[in-house]
């Protein structure tokens, strides 16, 4: 089967105010974005699946304290997919991305958490980051009550799709070997990897991701890794001036 996957680089901005916390209003005007750019690539490209970068709608900043990014964590399932479902069932596309996400079995902490939307608009895979060095919780972190709720399956969840099996990887993941390794035995054809980073970081990191990568090429069938480094700087404001928002489209067989 041909099919085409586009891997989005967003212009999105922090849903962060300096001083003041989680403003919502933010956080719609990056949903509120990513709907028009998709609409627009879906137009251009036809694609079956869409790769958002990370922090697709939340954004991020540096110095905002645990308790905001607590309140800007939301529920999955909960309105936010369910309005991505719509656009994917407008798409028929596959979309792909992240949320800051609230558990209710884990209060005051909030976790990262990949998803894939089917052109049904069903929510078909939550993975939640397992690398992090920030004040977001890994399932590592709360490991035996995780496996007691979710099973072990949940680590590393994979979906089958006409488009073939999906696994997924968040960014600093991919500095580890280990993911990769692990979905191998699942057969992932096809592995969704998103990360955002500053410039200063993503050259110092690219040898790292690079033997990660190399890793994933031997095991997996076919991988689809676009990390999309983006060049801006991750600053409270919100979106920087003269960005672009940029697509990577890709044909895939």
């Amino acid at each position: 089967m041909k099919y085409t996957a586009t891997a989005v680089q967003l212009a999105l901005g922090s849903s962060f105010v300096a001083g003041q916390g989680f403003d919502p209003a933010r956080f719609a005007a990056n949903f509120d974005h990513t709907e028009a750019v998709l609409r627009r690539l879906a137009g251009e490209t036809g694609s079956q699946l869409y790769l958002l970068p990370e922090f697709s709608f939340q954004g991020w900043a540096m110095g905002v304290p645990l308790e905001h990014w607590n309140t800007a964590a939301v529920r999955i399932p909960g309105p936010e997919t369910e309005r991505i479902g719509r656009l994917a069932r407008e798409l028929g596309a596959y979309i792909a991305g992240t949320l800051f996400e609230a558990i209710p079995e884990f209060p005051g902490r909030h976790f990262l958490t990949g998803f894939v939307i089917a052109p049904d608009g069903e929510l078909v895979l939550r993975y939640r980051k397992l690398y992090a060095f920030s004040a977001k919780t890994r399932p590592g972190d709360v490991y035996e009550r995780w496996i007691e709720l979710f099973g072990r399956e949940s680590l590393f969840p994979v979906v089958d799709t006409p488009i073939g099996r999906l696994g997924m990887m968040i960014a600093w993941d991919a500095q580890f070997p280990e993911v990769a390794k692990v979905l191998a035995p699942f057969g992932p054809d096809m592995k969704a990897g998103m990360a955002a980073l500053t410039n200063a970081v993503s050259e110092a990191m690219v040898p790292a991701f690079q033997a990660t990568f190399w890793v994933a090429a031997l095991l997996l069938v076919l991988t689809l890794i676009p990390a999309l480094f983006m060049p801006r700087r991750h600053e409270v404001s919100h979106l920087a001036e003269g960005e672009q928002d940029s697509p990577a489209p890709v044909i895939l067989h």
